[in-house]
């Protein structure tokens, strides 16, 4: 298999983040499966293993996202002076 660039790499991960959290929401974390993962997000199951072993590294992962989007939306405001 072909060497994905890393773009391709960040934009499939961001993906599958996505589709975890559209399950995640709809059928709750416990109920949630891999298999529906991959499907909402028209993957693999081999391909979403390559970047995720488990739904708890799919939540850390989302978990991560959330806090670097909520560092950079707070960053201008942190040069701010009273």
């Amino acid at each position: 298999m072909p060497k994905l660039k890393p773009d391709t790499q960040r934009a499939r991960r961001e993906a599958i983040l996505d589709a975890a959290e559209i399950c995640f929401a709809r059928s709750g974390f416990h109920r949630c499966t891999m298999h529906e993962i991959c499907k909402e997000a028209g993957i693999s199951p081999g391909a979403l293993y390559v970047y995720f072993a488990s739904k708890e590294d799919l939540i850390a992962g989302l978990a991560e996202r959330d806090r670097s989007e909520f560092q950079e939306r707070i960053a201008p405001i942190g040069g701010a002076r009273d």
